[in-house]
């Protein structure tokens, strides 16, 4: 009888000993992967004529899309970049250029990278993202307001 009780109570001695240690390495791992995220936000206007063209290139996020009556094209760009590491996210951040542009009645939106190597990173990281989990993310959405009439080229 007292060997069955010493097996019992050893039993519930290691799910005690399980439970605290797997506490502690949940803890351990939300407290140590605190992201970072920070947002900037481009918008410029142009008035256009009868048969416009909007262009825009982008890879890197969505492109909304939406008609109004007028005769302007309104392009807003919001970035935003996540990483666990504030200067890897500072580097993210000045590595984006956009550039809002028009020539004659063709309004073009386009993102740029200072350097060739984060926009490979960043579409190998689109590419692989269901795979592996990256500890900083790049997303770069615009968001289009223009007459019905316009000719879209995305």
């Amino acid at each position: 009888m007292m060997k069955v009780r010493k097996m019992k109570t050893d039993r519930i001695m290691n799910y005690k000993n399980y439970l605290v240690v797997s506490l502690l390495i949940l803890c351990g791992l939300s407290a140590s992967g605190q992201e970072i995220t920070e947002s900037k936000t481009y918008m410029k206007s142009f008035r256009v004529g009868e048969n416009p063209t909007v262009d825009v290139s982008n890879k890197y996020g969505n492109i909304h899309i939406s008609h109004v009556e007028g005769d302007s094209v309104n392009v807003r760009v919001e970035v935003t970049a996540t990483s666990t590491n504030a200067s890897r996210l500072q580097g993210m951040m000045s590595d984006v250029e956009i550039s809002l542009t028009m020539t004659n009645q063709t309004v073009r939106a386009q993102t740029i990278f200072a350097k060739s190597f984060t926009a490979l990173l960043e579409t190998f990281k689109g590419l692989t993202k269901s795979i592996i989990n990256y500890e900083s993310r790049l997303r770069i959405d615009y968001f289009i307001k223009c007459p019905p009439s316009t000719a879209l080229r995305l």
